[in-house]
């Protein structure tokens, strides 16, 4: 369990003789990160083992102590599981932090304030202690102006806390699912002069120092995701490394191997990112 970002507000100045003023130190949103397990196992009969002449068993044995190596594609795809259906209008079990006779997620399939990780215009992310509020899920192509669109959004008119207050968010990771985007990207950010444009002016995108990122688990093949990675948004819980076992069954006496690991994710800010062209169900 963590709080959402509310910050103490401003300091106030105090006049000579004054007292300090009395800060607000009431809490924001709840969020809740829940760990799952992992898992997968294989088992052989004895006799299989005995009359393997051709090694498939053995072979498959083997296989089974490297699980430990596919154990990242699926960590990689559970992670990518917050992009892919985190513009979900009914949102996903991904994001899901009930646990049955423990701990009670009221927001369901939501995020903890009850709406999308990338909530659209109108259906807007509220701020806890302000009236204001702020949505971060764009319908645009990759494109300067559309980039220049989610750099704003992002880091003017996003960037505050929950009380309204301004905070600092600079975007700093452009996140595309395949090498197409990723050449549209790099001409958008490294070109000298703007780019698609006849005219001689510089490409300010140039300077804003944003790394391309492309992950191949992303769904939406069209979407990106432009964010600031030095800001708390999507915690990883590193709950327990990947662990192989191999033992018999004393009744049957087939062979098993199995591997297991366990983590969660918890969503402590939606801020800090802006996305395009994802899927809403």
């Amino acid at each position: 369990k963590s709080t959402s970002m509310v910050g103490m507000g401003l300091l106030q100045e105090k006049k000579e003789g004054d007292p300090l003023a009395l800060g607000d130190i009431s809490q924001g949103y709840e969020t809740l990160g829940k760990n799952r397990t992992f898992g997968l196992r294989l088992e052989f009969t004895k006799e299989a083992v005995q009359d393997d002449q051709k090694g498939v068993v053995s072979q498959a044995l083997a296989q089974g102590r490297q699980w430990a190596l596919s154990e990242k594609r699926t960590r990689d795809w559970f992670v990518a599981k917050v992009i892919n259906f985190g513009a979900f209008t009914a949102g996903n079990d991904v994001f899901n932090n009930n646990i049955t006779s423990v701990l009670t997620d009221s927001t369901g399939d939501l995020i903890y304030d009850g709406r999308p990780l990338f909530a659209a215009s109108g259906n807007n992310h509220p701020l806890k202690k302000s009236p204001d509020t702020k949505f971060n899920a764009l319908s645009l192509a990759l494109s300067d102006a559309n980039l220049k669109t989610a750099i704003k959004t992002l880091a003017d008119d996003n960037a505050v806390d929950e009380r309204g207050e301004r905070v600092i968010i600079n975007p700093n990771r452009l996140m595309v699912p395949n090498t197409t985007l990723r050449h549209t990207a790099e001409v958008l950010l490294r070109s000298t002069q703007i780019s698609g444009s006849a005219n001689n002016d510089l490409n300010v995108l140039a300077s804003e120092g944003i790394q391309i990122l492309v992950n191949p688990y992303m769904l939406d093949q069209t979407a990106w995701v432009l964010f600031d990675n030095t800001i708390p948004g999507i915690i990883f819980q590193e709950r327990q490394q990947p662990e192989v076992r191999s033992w018999v069954n004393e009744e049957t006496l087939g062979v098993n191997v199995s591997v297991n690991t366990r983590y969660g994710i918890r969503i402590q800010n939606w801020r800090p990112f802006v996305s395009s062209n994802l899927s809403t169900s």
